[in-house]
């Protein structure tokens, strides 16, 4: 699998709570705030996705939170040109101005709030070099009607992202996707089965991208644990995420996706040989000759096993639409 995003998690800067109106000083609630990405780099050009989340590890509810990207800390002035922001509860400032502000309101007890960043990297190196640190930064301030005695808190987490003229996009979630890019999915591979033990390459040849010159939208979504059937046929056990691949028209030369799937969510008995994927909850046939789209419009090309048993499968396709194992 290539390489995508390098993120380093730190969480830092806790800032004292004071007491106010007669109410005994508090510490406050055990809020935490992280950034993910992953490892390696982002091409010059390609897309780089940031998810902060916010967990509330208190016994109360958290009121009037917000959470502001990029904040400080972050490379500045800050190199990438926004694309979206999605928050699981709240709403997001408008663009283009960056930093960006987020209201995500209430954060119940044991609850967590995420916000994805989407950006894109510049075509050329920045005069900041390769380098580039994002930060978020989340702040609450308890009032005298709130759960918690009033105070005010803020916590800081930083993501860091090299980029380079060789390298993927890294995206999490729906996002956009230039034709003639390559994608990875925000897999984590040392991760435990009920995470996301998934990883799917995605590589569009740049004849298919002279030829569609259009904007597509990658999604992989998670499935429970007990589902082990749906995009699947009668007979099969399925497992693992459904990548959702729409791209514009059919692809000539195909698409390549590869997946990689960690050893934590394989079934029992799972080998190489048995690895088949489902597209549109049809089983894939074998390629006739690997690397070679036949018979069409979808073939799988190879399978793999890594040495910490992990396992790979290569497809081809022209068309859009769902790839599970």
């Amino acid at each position: 699998m290539r390489g995508v995003v390098s993120a380093v998690l730190a969480a830092a800067l806790v800032l004292a709570a004071g007491a106010a109106s007669g109410r005994a000083a508090n510490p406050g609630p055990n809020v935490t705030l992280s950034v993910s990405g992953a490892s390696g780099t982002v091409s010059l050009g390609h897309y780089v996705a940031y998810t902060a989340t916010v967990s509330n590890g208190d016994t109360n509810n958290v009121t009037h939170l917000t959470l502001t990207a990029p904040a400080a800390g972050s490379t500045s002035p800050f190199p990438l040109t926004y694309v979206s922001a999605s928050p699981s509860a709240g709403t997001c400032s408008a663009p283009p101005g960056l930093p960006l502000t987020c209201s995500l309101g209430s954060l119940p007890s044991g609850a967590t709030d995420t916000v994805t960043f989407v950006f894109r990297a510049p075509a050329g190196l920045p005069a900041s070099g390769a380098g580039v640190s994002f930060a978020a930064q989340v702040a609450f301030d308890e009032g005298l009607n709130d759960q918690n005695s009033s105070h005010g808190d803020t916590k800081l987490a930083s993501a860091a992202t090299t980029l380079s003229a060789v390298g993927d996009d890294f995206v999490t979630g729906f996002v956009p996707f230039d034709l003639g890019d390559d994608l990875a999915t925000a897999g984590d591979l040392s991760g435990p089965s009920n995470g996301n033990p998934q990883k799917t390459d995605l590589a569009v040849s740049a004849l298919a991208a002279a030829s569609l010159g259009a904007t597509g939208v990658v999604q992989e979504v998670s499935h429970p644990s007990t589902d082990t059937t749906s995009d699947c046929q009668a007979g099969f056990s399925c497992f693992g995420q459904t990548s959702f691949v729409t791209l514009p028209g059919v692809f000539s030369p195909p698409l390549t996706l590869t997946f990689r799937f960690d050893a934590s969510e394989l079934p029992p008995g799972m080998t190489q040989k048995k690895l088949r994927m489902f597209h549109n909850g049809t089983l894939v046939p074998l390629c006739t000759t690997p690397g070679v789209l036949s018979p069409g419009p979808t073939c799988q090309s190879s399978t793999a096993s890594f040495g910490d048993k992990d396992l790979g499968a290569t497809l081809l396709s022209s068309t859009n639409g769902s790839y599970r194992p």
